[in-house]
């Protein structure tokens, strides 16, 4: 081509090239995986087609470069030969990118086809039962609500769910029942009485439907193209409303005699991949009316006793809205409980009658007629065993939850609450607060559906009790939220959500810390950015704070933890994430400021007007004493790899991040390294505790210990399944910052310290992490503010919650914007996806200002699930997805989990030596010392008795932490102890964000129980030195947790080690600080005469 240079053309294969045979693949090579290893060494432009496994066909000059240089996938070598073989199918190459364009085939498509046609296939029912399953043997069956409708069965394939249609042509308004798939925990078919019948027992409610007409439907929803068809409802009539919340989990079909309507059924439920079906061990059915109006009637009015306090009143609707006991056994034992509250007081009573619900749960007996004076007794001898006179005052404050799903409500508590302004103002009011949670059943979010209308169900449900306000005699709601600020504001006064959002941020939990007086803090003006058309403050939601009152809130919060020994300094925090009366931001250490003093921005006011003479309280809800590490996820990771990053470098971080776990079976303080990095088994120590066995010589406990092994499986899944599933994988020589402003300008040009989160990659360390293309950041318009005409009113707030429950779209906005860049060629430059980015932007922005991304406004995914959207509670290679040759799927498939599971499944042995013989042969000469400092009689010391009532409380605090932390509120379900040790949930989680809040949750339990412990175990050090009587008494504690009466006690190996870890920090300050050392001789004796 004169003048130019001549466009190279590009290859296109063809059956007359050589098939070239690989060797020495790993398991399960994906296309993209040998593709990108194939580009490493070969940089020109060519096509391939891939041939049945292990073949593929290209170019005979690539062929020559392969056979020359070392081709690598997942540290696979692969070798080359010829071979012959029929070619199959092109995997077309996106030309900009360099990616294959995702390939779905059409045996897939039309295997799924012929499969849902399959289950449409109707199942006539002849009665729908919804019922309590009963009896010590549970071979009872008692039908709570039932309907003779007529109905039918069948299968929605792509929904996965099993549909339950009542109602024909003749119905005024259909009705339909409908099952996820997942949520059924059991099944089984029945011949009883001449009926043919299925037994569902689920793990939480169905979802009751109606039918609606076109004319019911809100204006807006009429201008849709599919408006929705169906509406949830959370019972279908007024019998129905009594018993739903108790009889819904348990639901018997009735078959139609009239055909073999049960060998249809056992026929297609093969295919929905259902639990192993089984034959029902029912003997009898019946409707007991274990819920009737005559019993609920009785029940309200021993609630509503006068000399019942609240306490007691609110545990006994726990036992019956939580479903551990039924109306009549509770009325069996109301007097039981006033003969305990006469005798006890009404707050023993009330601690008794939660432990009872723990031991119900606990020892799987709820609905089980007859057992519930038994189990009232036993309960309570357990409690008193673990009350002390000298009981410990509850930790902070102690507030009661409530729960709101669908079809249920469920009552937890009084749980420990770190606290907020408002709590704090209203101390002796601490019983006329609850939390109140609106979830969907499970403590999952609300589930969308195209064609159901939620939003009225929603505003129905949940709208109702907002509206509702009861008013106090000493203190209003209304006062209470006057006294919070002036929310008068132009920008609040017609912006409910922005309003409730203010309130809001005064509820945020938080640490009291330091009071400061007017003269102390100072509001400055934000130096303002020079840059761009309008100045924007450069300084936003940043103050400073100078070093002596970062130190004194520093001292504050250390000593909120335990002080069982003096602890290594530890240098004060940079930087404080803050709430300071109407201000909210973050302050940096100024060294230029002296003595007491905090500078507020005016950017950080958020509400009210200044008052230059009011004093504050600082309230802490962060500290940052350094920059943290750093991890991938799905999202960053779509985005790199849009952006040119190969997905190679990225498997190369999976597998050092998996070569890291594996070391972690290899030693005690790889494991100890491991948990820090993952935040495991902070709230018991563990990673402290295993640097210290291996100090002290026992590291090999960690291979040999039941609790230590246990403990150990959980957290290398629980690490394992967070790389898999939101491929979170941490970046070395990377770290997280929070952003601060440049108060001193030091910085030059291109430099950054540490409000905001970032990311920082080192790319001198990681050059492959460099993008080789960056796109300019969106400029979305300012978001439409949503506003009231007149003044807003607290009623306005509540409409506003109920719409953003409903709208609360931002996971399933990011969720399509991952789906669908996994699908197209220009992945998440797809203007698909860049819609739904401005979608994102809007979203974000809803709590603000009351303006939702509506459900049926976001972009709809293309049809076809990639492998990594398959979550925990489905096979990825049933057929239902397609396998991702995106970054995401490649990572996602390169973990696999099935070793991990099953070694958390095992049963581990015995150990050859038992651990307390190894501890005590480790230990005993070291501790000896501080032994013959004390007598046995010593009152310094405590007693047998107080450690034995010690270890009794602590059983029984941590089985109720193990009870109301499970992923299912069935009897029987509860963590293991190893799980509350290790501070994680093996269950698996249709929404992980329920398990990660409940995993929150639990540590700050678990952490606060732990504190308890080993400030008991210090005493009275009054006359002594402390971490000699802190030792003793620790030591003591650990030889009572291993005595063969306390052994087999849930709860006492975690007990044991918290004690023995309590020993080996009093070792380690005793030798570290006055260098203990005995002569070898004495050391002898006592290894003599000391067991």
């Amino acid at each position: 081509m004169p003048g130019g240079t001549q466009k190279r053309k590009r290859y296109e294969p063809s059956d007359s090239d050589p098939t070239l045979k690989i060797g020495s693949l790993p398991p399960k090579p994906t296309f993209g995986e040998i593709l990108n290893a194939i580009k490493e060494v070969y940089k020109g432009p060519f096509d391939l087609k891939m041939e049945p496994f292990p073949t593929i066909r290209m170019p005979q000059s690539v062929i020559r470069i392969l056979t020359e240089k070392q081709v690598y996938v997942r540290k696979h070598r692969l070798t080359f030969g010829l071979s012959d073989g029929p070619l199959t199918r092109a995997a077309p190459m996106h030309r900009r990118t360099g990616l294959p364009v995702p390939f779905i085939d059409r045996s897939y498509k039309q295997r799924q086809q012929e499969r849902s046609e399959h289950l449409s296939h109707y199942i006539k029912v002849e009665k729908i039962e919804l019922g309590v399953i009963i009896g010590i043997g549970k071979d009872g069956y008692s039908a709570e609500w039932s309907t003779k409708e007529p109905a039918f069965m069948f299968f929605d394939d792509k929904e996965r769910t099993l549909l339950i249609e009542i109602g024909d042509h003749t119905t005024e308004r259909k009705k339909r029942i409908s099952i996820n798939i997942p949520n059924v925990e059991t099944f089984s078919i029945a011949s009883l009485d001449y009926q043919q019948f299925a037994l569902f027992q689920l793990y939480m409610p169905p979802v009751f439907l109606e039918k609606i007409h076109r004319e019911e439907l809100e204006e807006w929803q009429q201008d849709l193209e599919t408006p929705p068809e169906w509406k949830r409802v959370a019972y279908f009539d007024d019998k129905h409303k009594r018993v739903g919340r108790y009889a819904t989990r348990t639901i018997r079909f009735v078959f139609a005699n009239d055909e073999d309507h049960l060998s249809d059924f056992m026929r297609l439920s093969r295919f929905p991949k259902l639990p192993p079906l089984r034959l029902s061990y029912l003997q009898e059915t019946a409707n007991l009316e274990l819920y009737s109006f005559k019993k609920m009637e009785a029940l309200k009015r021993l609630i509503a006793a006068q000399d019942i306090s609240f306490d007691i009143k609110f545990q006994l609707e726990a036992l019956h809205y939580n479903k551990v006991l039924l109306p009549d056994e509770i009325l069996e034992i109301a007097p039981k409980i006033r003969a305990l509250k006469k005798a006890h007081g009404q707050a023993f009573a009330a601690a008794a009658l939660q432990h009872l619900g723990v031991y119900i749960k606990k020892h799987s007996i709820a609905e089980q007629t007859g057992v519930a004076a038994t189990a009232f007794d036993v309960a309570v001898d357990e409690y008193e065993a673990s009350v002390a006179e000298d009981m410990p005052k509850p930790v902070e404050h102690m507030i009661r939850h409530i729960t709101f799903t669908p079809t249920s409500v469920t009552l937890e508590g009084p749980l420990r609450d770190v606290g907020n302004r408002v709590l704090r103002i209203y101390p002796e009011h601490i019983d006329n607060f609850i939390r109140v949670r609106f979830t969907e059943e499970g403590g999952n979010r609300y589930h969308f559906d195209y064609m159901v209308d939620n939003e009225a169900f929603i505003n129905e449900h949940a709208g109702g009790i907002l509206h509702h306000d009861r008013y106090g005699q000493e203190v209003t709601a209304e006062s209470l939220r006057n006294s919070l600020g002036d929310f008068d504001r132009e920008d609040l006064l017609y912006n409910p959500a922005k309003w409730g959002a203010r309130i809001g941020q005064t509820l945020t939990a938080t640490e009291p810390s330091v009071k400061v007086s007017c003269k102390e803090y100072q509001w400055v003006d934000d130096i303002m950015s020079p840059h761009g058309e309008g100045k924007m403050p450069y300084t936003d939601g940043c103050g400073t704070i100078s070093p002596a009152l970062a130190r004194e809130i520093w001292e504050r919060e250390r000593h909120r933890r335990p002080v069982n020994r003096p602890q290594q300094e530890i240098n004060v925090p940079k930087v404080f994430q803050i709430r300071m009366g109407p201000a909210k931001g973050v302050v940096s250490v100024d060294y230029r400021l002296k003595g007491r003093k905090i500078l507020l921005r005016k950017s950080m006011k958020k509400f009210g007007q200044l008052n230059p003479e009011e004093d504050l309280i600082i309230e802490v809800a962060l500290m940052f004493h350094s920059p943290s590490g750093m991890t991938l996820n799905q999202p960053m990771i779509t985005l790199l790899e849009t952006l040119g990053v190969k997905s190679g470098i990225l498997h190369v971080l999976l597998d050092d991040a998996l070569e890291a776990i594996k070391e972690a079976l290899e030693s005690a303080t790889a494991t100890a390294r491991l948990l820090s990095d993952y935040h495991l088994g902070e709230s018991f120590g563990v990673p402290s505790l295993l640097n210290m066995l291996d100090r002290y010589g026992m590291s090999t406990l960690l291979a040999s210990d039941k609790m230590l092994q246990e403990a150990r499986n959980y957290a290398l899944y629980h690490v394992q399944r967070d790389m898999k599933y939101k491929a979170n994988i941490p970046v070395p020589d990377a770290y997280t910052l929070v952003g601060i402003a440049d108060v001193h300008d030091v910085l030059e040009e291109g430099q950054i310290y540490d409000g905001d989160m970032y990311n920082l990659i080192d790319l001198t360390r990681i050059p492959e992490m460099r993008p080789p293309s960056f796109d300019e950041p969106a400029n979305y318009d300012s978001p439409v503010v949503w506003q009231t005409e007149e003044v807003a009113t607290v009623n306005d707030i509540a409409d506003f919650f109920t719409r953003f429950m409903m709208a609360d779209s931002l996971g399933l906005v990011s969720v399509r914007h991952r789906l669908i860049a996994d699908q197209v060629p220009l992945g998440a430059q797809d203007p698909r996806c860049l819609k739904l980015s401005a979608q994102h932007s809007i979203a974000v922005d809803t709590p603000k200002t009351g303006m939702p991304m509506h459900y049926h406004d976001i972009v709809r995914p293309l049809g076809g699930t990639p492998d990594w959207q398959a979550g925990e509670n489905f096979d990825p290679e049933s057929g239902d997805y397609y396998q991702s040759e995106r970054a995401i799927g490649i990572l996602y498939r390169a973990v696999d989990l099935t070793m991990i599971e099953q070694s958390c499944q095992a049963i581990i042995p015995d150990p050859a030596e038992p651990t307390h013989v190894t501890v005590k042969r480790r230990l005993k000469s070291r501790v000896g010392p501080s032994l013959i400092s004390f007598s046995s009689t010593d009152r310094r010391l405590l007693s047998p008795a107080k450690l034995e009532w010690l270890l009794n409380y602590y059983c029984c605090q941590l089985d109720y932490i193990r009870v109301i932390h499970t992923l299912s509120n069935d009897p029987g379900h509860t963590l293991s102890e190893a799980e509350a040790f290790i501070d994680t949930i093996a269950g698996k989680a249709a929404q992980p964000r329920r398990r990660k809040e409940l995993i929150v949750r639990m540590k700050s339990m678990s952490a606060d129980l732990v504190r308890e412990v080993r400030n008991r175990l210090v005493g009275n050090a009054k006359g002594v030195e402390p971490t000699k009587l802190w030792l003793v008494n620790a030591w003591n504690a650990w030889n009572l947790s291993q005595e063969e009466k306390f052994r087999a006690m849930e709860g006492s190996a975690s007990f044991g080690w918290t004690a023995l870890r309590c020993v080996l920090e009093a070792l380690t300050t005793l030798e570290d600080e006055h260098d203990q050392k005995l002569p070898q001789e004495f050391l002898t004796l006592l290894d003599n005469t000391l067991l």
